[in-house]
């Protein structure tokens, strides 16, 4: 086990107080490990024509110390070359660690060498520790040591200490433990601040000596985590486990580094730790033994979550990107060892429980180290039972795209309900279609009844009758029923009736008004079944209610059953109606509601078949059109993959009819085609409609969001894809700009890309930097409370996500702390996420 040597600490240059906006934003980034936000403040401060000259240098070395940190040193390098930079005094320290950052040590040790020479130098300390490291990285230990040593004589007597620790540390690494214990002894006194450290390199020693004091040594180091950093900390845990180890009690050095990985779960020894765990499996080990059984409790019960295709509860039909794979590592290394202890019993479902874990490690972990290595193993395991084929077999579809919510609902459905009462049924329809797709429970079974409703053609109303000349009560009393049921719209119809039935309650035709008003109350918007259902069990109670159409009673019993979310009570009371009344105008709706609820309750064989009759034989072009589109969603997500094909066909003859669900029936067409990975096809599909539309065409949004997914998907293969994405939903912001909830969503998107795409500078990194800022702006814009949580929270755990797999610990405290004061959904979570950075490593608060 090897002690870890600390890399220098690189201070932040603090430009001088009221610098403007630019610079003290760029200054507070910097204080706050945001690199990319400073990168940007900083050129926009220099931007600046008035600046003075004294802030323009602390702005340039802020730039050249924001790009160093950030990842882009060779950025750094023309700033400090050049004046204002060149003249201050720190310039070459901070070229040194530029030059660093570009691996080029040798140039950074030139640069470094005479400023750890130097004894009034404000960075000699961290030029020495740096010169250092970087002989060390070169193969030099001698040089290291030299440096060190140098440093030593020299110093003061604190960071004396430190480097003849540090000298200590490299000879325990190179195998000479009384090297390293004379100079833990010439450190004495040791600090108290470095007292831990000394510590470690102690037991170091000892187990390099194979001393038995050793565990004793590294337990101690265990009890006190507090004086600790995290990897030290957990490098002691390593090391009481080698300890045991030595005394071939592997047992007992297993369970101890099982227990470690239970309470620290995220350990950056991860790789470590399970090497030894694999190192100490017997040869014999059968699925009982303790470590394989600990192991299984770390994996999940099932693989990755598999989304619904289409129409599932807020996940709407342009599914932007990709899910975020899992970003733990526990799940995999669990896999992997276990799956290697399986595979040493010749029980053949035990060996085929192990290459089921090493195909999970490769579906659920596809960017992991162990995933190539899981291959190989798997390929290996195969070849070696003659079973080939299995090494590549997929256990299932399993989508590589999230289902994100898709257009505000609660928006569609008012706007859907407002088009219905004015009489616009085809836009209702399509409104109504798009909320129910995204509801869920009671709120989509009232947008899919309006739906169904709207698609059926109403005739042209009757025209106003002035009854004030009529001398006949009763022709009067027909003639108001007539024109109340022919008023135009449910609400207003509903009025009219209650009105007739106020005063006319003894007239021949109520049982027909209150048919008429149970109608009108289950086309409201919104529906009132409750209502219906009343005015149904009153006419139910009426004499000689059997002159209506009972065709009409059933309907409207129909209509209530489909309501009250109860499928089997509506897909029994819809085959009664179908079988009873066959030769029924309304039983085309009938049949149209029974494929919908079979639909809605997973009988997606049954809806499609029910589906394609009524298509063959309907006249309706507009519910022809529904019950295809139905029928197309059926064959997209009954599991097979020549059903999902068919299922396009059915999106094509749908799409072919010239009605209000064209443009829903387009992007389900387009949403299946990438789900079945046809990528290229979905490309070219979606630019025979994107392009036409106008330049502000709302419809660009839903098309270009699935435009872009289509040729997101293709980025591993094409990476000009992914450029093609981004300027897609380049294209779109101007569109959402005062919609700040879609807002946050593209930038969402945004960002995932920047993630991905190479930087135009240096191909070998990416633009992540862009895509923090992208993820960040929408923290920084967003109002208190943001217009909408989900991508406004994505926003910031992606930007976590940065920071975290960058190490950058007290950004990402920061940043945390920030997200989780707009109090929103995740707000306690993200808060405690930032409590456990700061406990995990070992950050703490002054």
């Amino acid at each position: 086990m090897k002690p870890c040597l600390l890399l220098p600490l690189i201070l932040a240059l603090a430009p001088p107080v009221g610098a403007g906006p630019a610079l003290d934003q760029g200054r507070e980034a910097l204080d706050n490990g945001l690199w990319e936000v400073a990168r940007f403040r900083f050129v926009e401060a220099i931007a600046d024509p008035g600046l003075e000259a004294d802030l323009r240098t602390a702005a340039t070395l802020g730039l050249a110390q924001a790009l160093i940190r950030g990842g882009t040193p060779a950025a750094a390098i023309p700033l400090l070359e050049k004046p204002p930079a060149s003249l201050h005094p720190d310039a070459s320290f901070w070229k040194s660690m530029a030059l660093t950052g570009m691996g080029r040590f040798t140039d950074a040790i030139a640069l470094l060498s005479p400023i750890a020479r130097s004894t009034d130098h404000p960075y000699r300390r961290e030029a020495a520790f740096t010169s250092a490291h970087l002989h060390l990285a070169l193969g030099h230990p001698a040089d290291a040591l030299a440096t060190l040593a140098s440093f030593a004589a020299s110093a003061p007597p604190a960071d004396a200490s430190d480097a003849r620790l540090r000298q200590a540390a490299i000879h325990l690494d190179l195998g000479q433990p009384a090297d390293a214990r004379a100079l833990i002894a010439e450190s004495s006194p040791i600090p108290a601040s470095l007292t831990p450290f000394a510590a470690f390199l102690d037991a170091s020693a000892l187990l390099a000596e194979k001393k038995p004091e050793a565990a004793a040594a590294f337990a101690a180091i265990l009890a006190q985590p507090e004086s600790q950093p995290l990897i030290r900390h957990h490098s002691a845990a390593l090391g009481l486990a080698d300890a045991r180890a030595l005394r071939s009690d592997t047992s007992s050095a297993s369970e101890g580094l099982l227990d470690f990985v239970q309470k620290h779960p995220d350990t950056p020894l991860l790789s470590s730790i399970f090497e030894r765990l694999t190192r100490w499996l017997p040869e014999d080990a059968t699925p009982t033994h303790p470590t394989l059984k600990r192991l299984k409790d770390w994996i999940p019960d099932s693989p990755l979550p598999v989304t619904s295709l289409i129409a599932a509860p807020l996940a709407g039909a342009v599914s932007a990107l990709p899910r975020t794979l899992p970003q733990d590592e526990l799940p995999a290394f669990a896999m992997f060892t276990r799956a290697i202890g399986l595979h040493r019993t010749a029980d053949p479902a035990t060996r085929a429980e192990a290459q089921l874990l090493l195909t999970r490690i490769r579906l659920e972990h596809p960017a992991h180290p162990l995933a190539t290595k899981a291959l190989i193993q798997s390929a290996h395991w195969h070849l070696a039972s003659n079973r080939p084929d299995l090494a590549f077999t997929i256990l299932g579809s399993i989508r590589n795209s999230s289902s994100p919510q898709h257009l505000r609902a609660q928006a569609a459905f008012i706007e859907a309900r407002a088009n219905y009462e004015n009489g616009d049924h085809p836009a209702a329809a399509t409104l109504f279609n798009e909320a129910a797709d995204l509801l869920a429970g009671d709120a989509a079974a009232s947008a899919s009844f309006n739906s169904t409703l709207a698609l059926i053609q109403a005739a042209d109303p009757s025209q106003p009758v002035d009854t004030s000349a009529i001398n006949d009560p009763a022709l009067a009393a027909d003639l108001a029923l007539e024109q109340a049921l022919a008023t135009r719209g449910p609400t207003a119809s509903l009025a009219a009736i209650e009105s007739f039935l106020t005063e006319h309650p003894n007239h021949p035709r109520v049982p027909e008004a209150r048919l008429a008003a149970a109608e009108a109350a289950l086309a409201s918007s919104p529906p009132d079944p409750s209502l219906a259902k009343a005015q149904l069990d009153t006419l139910q109670s009426l004499p000689n209610p059997n002159n209506l159409q009972p065709a009409r009673i059933h309907l409207a019993r129909l209509r209530i059953a489909d309501l009250d979310d109860d499928p089997a009570t509506a897909i029994e009371t819809a085959r009664t109606f179908i079988q009873a009344f066959p030769d029924d105008p309304a039983t085309p709706e009938a049949t149209l509601t029974l494929g919908r609820k079979l639909f809605e309750s997973g009988d997606y064989n049954d809806s499609r078949l029910v589906l394609e009759k009524l298509a063959a034989s309907d006249t309706n072009p507009v519910r022809t059109q529904a019950a295809l589109l139905i029928a197309a969603r059926s064959a997209a997500l009954i599991a097979t993959t020549s059903s999902k094909t068919e299922s396009l066909s059915l999106f094509d003859r749908a799409i072919a009819i010239d009605g209000p669900l064209t443009i829903i029936a387009t992007h389900e067409k387009a949403r299946v085609l990438i789900d079945l990975k046809q990528l290229d096809e979905a490309t070219r599909f979606l630019r025979t409609h994107l392009d036409p539309l106008p330049p502000d065409s709302p419809l660009r949004i839903p098309t270009g969001l699935l435009l872009a997914e289509a040729l997101y998907a293709q980025g591993g293969k094409k990476p000009d894809a992914l450029a093609a994405a981004l300027a897609t939903y380049d294209q779109l912001l101007p569109l959402v700009k005062t919609q700040p909830a879609l807002l946050h969503r593209l930038q969402y998107n945004r960002g995932m890309i920047l993630e991905r795409l190479p930087h135009p500078d240096h191909p070998n990194l990416t633009r992540e930097a862009e895509a923090f800022d992208t993820y960040h702006s929408v923290l920084i814009n967003a109002s208190n409370p943001p217009a909408e949580w989900l991508y406004f929270e994505n926003c910031g755990r992606r930007a976590l996500d940065l920071l975290e797999n960058a190490k950058r610990w007290q950004a990402a405290i920061k940043l945390a702390e920030k997200i989780a004061s707009f109090q929103g959904p995740s707000a306690a979570a993200t808060a405690e996420r930032a409590k456990q950075i700061r406990l995990k490593h070992m950050i703490w608060e002054d």
